[in-house]
C-alpha cells in the first residue's frame, strides 16, 4: 500500500515536475547563447525575461523535486525490503493454516495475539513528569480486546489432559440430551479443591445458557461443543509432554490404532518455571497450537508464555464468577420486562449490581468501603502506615516456588540463648528472610519498623507523641486443625510474638483498614488475593500492588502507576516506595484517586456491564466460535483417544439442575458437605 501511495504521488506531481525541467532546459540555453553574442540577444530578449535568466527560483524547485523523487525512491525500496518477505511468510502460513486447524500458522498468530508483557516491577520508579504524563495518559477504562481463536475440536481438548494434576475437567454439552457433562481423568487425584472446579462449572452451566439461548437449545445438527477448563488458588499443572499424542510404538499395527496411548517422556513444570521470568518467551507445553483453550477459574501464570492458551476466568468466589452469573440472571430479566413493557409503557429496573462492588451502607453491609463511608476528607488524617490482615497459610505457589514459614526453634530461638534480646530475634528473622513466604516476610518488615519506632520514641524529646511504624502487617488468622483460627491464639504465633516479633495482630474490618493511608495485598497460597485487590483499591488509601507469578482475571482492567504500585515479589522494595510516596504526597494521591474511580465504576450499570462482556462473555463467546463440531459421535473420539481414563462427574441439564454422576463427586460431596443440585 505504501509502495502504491508513493507512485501515485510521484505520477501526479510528474506533469509540473517536467515543465519545470523543460522550462530549466530552455532558459539555460537562451543564457548560453547570450554569453556568445550579448549584444543581439539582449536587444531581441524582453527585459523582465532577461532578470531570469540567472533562474534562482526554478532551479530550487527542480532541485527540490529531484530530492523528494531520490526520498520517495528509497522509502519504496526500505518498504519492499520489510513487506515482500512479510507477505511471502503470510501466504506459506495461510496455505497450511487451511489444511489443519493445529498446524504451524496457528502457532504464529497465537503468538501475535498474545497479550502485553507483564509490567515489571524491578522498573526504576517513573519521575514525576513521567508519572504526570502516564495519569494524563490514561483518563478512559481499559477495555481489553482480543482477536478471534484459531480453530481447534474435541481432539485438542483431550490433548490438555496431560498438562494438569488435579481440578482439570473436560465439558461437553451434548444437544442429543440438552445436557453439559464434565469428565474427569481418573488418573488425576480427586481433591478437596476440587469442590471449586465443580462449583464452577455448575455456575458456568448456567451462565452459558442464558449467555447463548440459541446455541444451547437441543438442537442436534449444530453438533457438540467441548472445552477445557480448570480451577483453584493456581493452576494445577503438573509437567511438560513432549509429544504425548504420538504412539509409544512406531510399529503398531493399523488394527490398533485406536488404543490409547501416550508418551512419558515429561519433565516437570517445576524446571521449565525456574528458568521463567515475568517476560520470558518459553512457553512450558510442547507444542501449544495442539491444545485447546483452557478456562482457568481462579488465578493464571503472570507470563502468559507458560502456557499461552490458559484464558484466565472469574475466581470461584461469590462476589467474582456468582456475581457475574447473577448480571446475567439480570439481564435476562431485563429483557423479558423490557419487551413487556412496550405493550404495558411501564418503567423497567436497569439490572442491578452484585452488592459487593456498590457502596457499603446501612442497607449493603458487603459493599466496597470509600472514604466518605467512614467520614475521611483528607489525605493527612489517614494513619500513614502500611497495614495488612490476613491469613496465614502453609503454602505459597508450591509448584514453582521452595519458600515455606519461619521454624521457632531453628530459626530464633536457637539464637536467643545467649540474649534473649529483641533485637537478636528480628535479626535471627532477617537472616533466613529469603527464604520466607511473602507474608511473613511482611511481618520480618514490620519487626524491623517497630524496632525502630521504639529507638526513634526513646530519643524522642516529646515522649508523648507517639511515633508510628512504618508497617503493620501481621496475621489475624490462620489454618489450625483445618479450620480458620485467630492467629493470637495460636501457640505457634504466640512464641513468635513473645520474643519480638509480632507475629499476629486483632482482625481489623474494611472501616479501620481503610484509615490508613497504604495498603498491601500481599499473595496468599495462589500467589494472589481474589478479594483484597478491589476492596483496597476503593479504600481513599494507596494500594502497594503485589507483583508474583500469578494474576487474577481483573488485572487486565489495572495499570501500575495509575492504579498502583507495583511491589516485587520479595517486598524488597517496600519501604523504598513508602518512602517515595511520603514524600510525594500529590503523585501518591492521584493514583489513589484513580484506583477509587475505578473501583466506584464497577458499582454503576456501564462499569459492571463493560466488566461482564470483557472478562466473562467475550472469552466464552471466543471459544463458543472456535470450536469445531467431530465429524462423528464425540463419545466415540473420546473413547478412541482415552480409553476408559474419562469419567463422567456430572452434568446440568436445561432445568439447571446438576446431579453427580460418579464416586468422584460423591468424595468431593462428604469432603465438603455440599449437596449435589
Amino acid at each position: 500500500i505504501i509502495i502504491l501511495f508513493l507512485y501515485l504521488v510521484e505520477i501526479i506531481n510528474y506533469p509540473s515536475t517536467f515543465n519545470i525541467r523543460q522550462q530549466y532546459y530552455n532558459q539555460r540555453e537562451i543564457k548560453e547563447k547570450s554569453r556568445s553574442n550579448q549584444g543581439v540577444i539582449k536587444s531581441a530578449i524582453p527585459v523582465s525575461t532577461m532578470d531570469q535568466l540567472s533562474l534562482p527560483s526554478t532551479i530550487q524547485a527542480y532541485n527540490r523535486r529531484s530530492h523528494r523523487r531520490k526520498v520517495q525512491f528509497f522509502l519504496a525500496i526500505a518498504t519492499a525490503a520489510i513487506f515482500l518477505p512479510s507477505l511471502v511468510l503470510y501466504c506459506s502460513n495461510s496455505s497450511s493454516s487451511s489444511s489443519s486447524p493445529s498446524s504451524s500458522s496457528s502457532f504464529f498468530f497465537r503468538r501475535l495475539a498474545a497479550p502485553a508483557p507483564v509490567f515489571n516491577p524491578s522498573n526504576p520508579i517513573p519521575s514525576p513528569s513521567q508519572l504526570q504524563a502516564l495519569l494524563s495518559s490514561h483518563t478512559s477504562p481499559l477495555r481489553p480486546s482480543l482477536p478471534p481463536l484459531q480453530p481447534y475440536s474435541l481432539e485438542h481438548v483431550l490433548r490438555a489432559v496431560d498438562i494438569f494434576q488435579n481440578t482439570f475437567a473436560v465439558v461437553v454439552y451434548d444437544p442429543a440430551d440438552d445436557v453439559f457433562v464434565a469428565y474427569y481423568d481418573r488418573n488425576h487425584h480427586w481433591i478437596a479443591a476440587c469442590a471449586k472446579l465443580v462449583g464452577s462449572f455448575r455456575v458456568l452451566t448456567k451462565s452459558l445458557r442464558r449467555m447463548f439461548p440459541d446455541r444451547f437449545d437441543g438442537r442436534v445438527e449444530r453438533g457438540e461443543w467441548a472445552f477445557a477448563m480448570s480451577s483453584g488458588d493456581f493452576p494445577s499443572v503438573k509437567v511438560q509432554s513432549s509429544s504425548h499424542w504420538e504412539d509409544d510404538d512406531l510399529d503398531q499395527d493399523e488394527d490398533t490404532e485406536d488404543t490409547h496411548s501416550r508418551s512419558r517422556s515429561r519433565r516437570t513444570i517445576e524446571e521449565c518455571y525456574a528458568r521463567q521470568t515475568l517476560t520470558s518467551p518459553t512457553s512450558c507445553v510442547d507444542h501449544p497450537e495442539e491444545v485447546a483453550p483452557i478456562l482457568q477459574f481462579g488465578s493464571v501464570f503472570q507470563n502468559p508464555n507458560v502456557i499461552p492458551n490458559m484464558i484466565a476466568m472469574p475466581n470461584p468466589q461469590k462476589n467474582h464468577l456468582h456475581c457475574l452469573d447473577e448480571w446475567t440472571e439480570e439481564l435476562e430479566r431485563y429483557q423479558k420486562e423490557e419487551a413487556a413493557a412496550e405493550i404495558t409503557a411501564t418503567a423497567v429496573e436497569l439490572p442491578r449490581v452484585c452488592p459487593y462492588y456498590r457502596p457499603r451502607n446501612e442497607r449493603n453491609a458487603l459493599g466496597l468501603v470509600y472514604g466518605e463511608t467512614i467520614g475521611i476528607t483528607s489525605w493527612e488524617e489517614l494513619i500513614p502506615t502500611v497495614v495488612w490482615r490476613g491469613t496465614d497459610f502453609p503454602g505459597y505457589l508450591h509448584h514453582v516456588r521452595d519458600f515455606r514459614q519461619p521454624d521457632f526453634e531453628r530459626d530464633v530461638e536457637k539464637k536467643l540463648l545467649t540474649s534473649g534480646k529483641d533485637e537478636d530475634a528480628v535479626e535471627a528473622m532477617r537472616e533466613v528472610y529469603d527464604y520466607l513466604i511473602p507474608r511473613w516476610k511482611g511481618v520480618v518488615l514490620t519487626a524491623e519498623a517497630e524496632l525502630e519506632a521504639k529507638k526513634k520514641q526513646q530519643r524522642q524529646q516529646n515522649k508523648e507523641e507517639p511515633v508510628v511504624p512504618w508497617a503493620d502487617i501481621k496475621f489475624a488468622d490462620c489454618i489450625y486443625e483445618k479450620s480458620k483460627t485467630p492467629a493470637v491464639n495460636v501457640d505457634y504465633y504466640q512464641q513468635f510474638m513473645n520474643v519480638g516479633i509480632p507475629a499476629a495482630g486483632p482482625s481489623m474490618s474494611l472501616e479501620e483498614l481503610a484509615k490508613y493511608r497504604y495498603h498491601i495485598d500481599i499473595g496468599g497460597g495462589g500467589g494472589t488475593t481474589w478479594s483484597g485487590t478491589i476492596e483496597k483499591l476503593a479504600m481513599p488509601g494507596l494500594l502497594f500492588h503485589h507483583v508474583t507469578p500469578t494474576k487474577d482475571y481483573n488485572y487486565a482492567l489495572l495499570l501500575p502507576w495509575v492504579h498502583y504500585v507495583p511491589i516485587k515479589e520479595d517486598l524488597s522494595d517496600l519501604h523504598e516506595k513508602y518512602q517515595w510516596a511520603e514524600s510525594h504526597p500529590l503523585l501518591a494521591r492521584q493514583i489513589s484517586d484513580r484506583a477509587t474511580e475505578f473501583a466506584r465504576r464497577l458499582g454503576t450499570y456501564q462499569g459492571f456491564h463493560e466488566m461482564y462482556l470483557d472478562l466473562y462473555r467475550q472469552p466464552l463467546e471466543r471459544v463458543l466460535e472456535a470450536y469445531q463440531p467431530t465429524m462423528e459421535h464425540w463419545e466415540i473420539v473420546m473413547k478412541r483417544l482415552t480409553g476408559q481414563d474419562m469419567v463422567p462427574v456430572m452434568k446440568c441439564n436445561n432445568k439447571m439442575f446438576c446431579e453427580n454422576l460418579s464416586d468422584h463427586a460423591t468424595s468431593w460431596k462428604q469432603l465438603s458437605g455440599v449437596t449435589a443440585s
